[in-house]
């Protein structure tokens, strides 16, 4: 009764902050917008992948406190609205391109300067590709995600077959290929900083070569091992990480 008292009391509070809009592209958006009308600074913070219910927005209790314009997105499409890695469905990428649009639009809005983008696992692969594509001046993420196809195909295959158009038969390698290719062809000045696991299921396929292609690229990287088991537990490290980078200074 209590956890159903808190999830309902949850829905309520987000219903009711939370702000909807359709983009140029014809995607609806939905996301808060915490403002700090003195910070130059906007901290973008993306979902993990949610394995039940809809796609739920995370760490907005940890920074309550943060003294910087905060971007909260919800990725609420694809399978049961759980999430397409903030990309699009059928090989698309309307949802990326809807959320640029929202973060220039706020950025030019409220003279923000520095970027910031965040997340962990689903999150922490958007917060890479995005980051890198908008020039984010800091990356933080845990656990991300490399290859789309091969992470999804491991245990959540039906979460893939929305973001793939049937009709094009490369269109799985391509969203394999996509957060590799942006690692690679985009120039990134910033500061990245990435917690893991090495216990984590995922590690050897997925976090360890997107590590290894960072520092290939010779970006500036900051590496944390923490110690939990799995996968799925890895936000619960993540938020005190998260607060750590963001207290150190932007």
């Amino acid at each position: 009764m209590k956890k159903w008292f808190i999830s309902q009391s949850r829905k309520l509070y987000f219903g009711w902050i939370q702000r909807k809009k359709k983009m140029s592209n014809g995607t609806r958006l939905t996301y808060i917008l915490n403002t700090v009308p003195q910070s130059d600074t906007l901290v973008i913070v993306l979902s993990s992948l949610a394995l039940k219910g809809n796609s739920v927005y995370n760490h907005v209790r940890s920074l309550k406190d943060t003294p910087h314009n905060r971007l909260y997105i919800l990725d609420n499409f694809g399978y049961e609205k759980r999430g397409v890695f903030y990309l699009g469905e059928k090989n698309g990428m309307e949802v990326r391109d809807a959320v640029e649009e929202l973060i220039g639009e706020i950025c030019d809005s409220t003279a923000i300067t520095k970027k910031i983008f965040t997340g962990s696992c689903k999150g922490g692969t958007a917060a890479i590709y995005l980051g890198l594509r908008l020039k984010a001046s800091k990356i933080i993420v845990g656990a991300p995600m490399y290859y789309i196809s091969d992470c999804l195909n491991m245990k959540l295959r039906e979460y893939l077959i929305p973001m793939l158009d049937k009709r094009n038969p490369n269109g799985e390698n391509e969203l394999n290929q996509v957060i590799r290719e942006t690692v690679h062809n985009v120039t990134f000045n910033g500061q990245m900083y990435v917690q893991y696991s090495s216990k984590d299921e995922y590690y050897p396929s997925q976090i360890r070569p997107l590590i290894n292609d960072l520092e290939e690229q010779k970006i500036s990287l900051v590496v944390e091992q923490a110690d939990y088991l799995r996968h799925d537990h890895c936000s619960r490290y993540f938020s005190s990480f998260l607060k750590s980078v963001l207290a150190d200074g932007i």
